[in-house]
């Protein structure tokens, strides 16, 4: 899902227009491959401050439980 067409799809139109939030980090990883190994590389803020990722949530019923649950559905940086 691309933030520039979440509002053309129905199953996030809802969502981005009522459950949007922020996700605070620290920082994340991003993998690069060189040759045959990953490499991870750890992205964050120059003095180790925290951000925030731009995230969707819904909340649904469980069908084994019937409990109500709450998740992100989408994340960008």
């Amino acid at each position: 899902m691309r933030s520039e067409t979440v509002t053309d799809k129905p199953a996030y139109r809802d969502a981005f227009m009522r459950h949007r939030c922020l996700i605070p980090a620290d920082g994340f990883f991003e993998w690069r491959r060189d040759s045959k190994e990953k490499q991870p590389f750890h992205f964050g803020m120059h003095d180790d401050s925290l951000f925030a990722f731009a995230a969707l949530w819904d909340r649904w019923t469980d069908e084994r439980d019937l409990s109500g649950v709450r998740n992100p559905l989408f994340g960008s940086s």
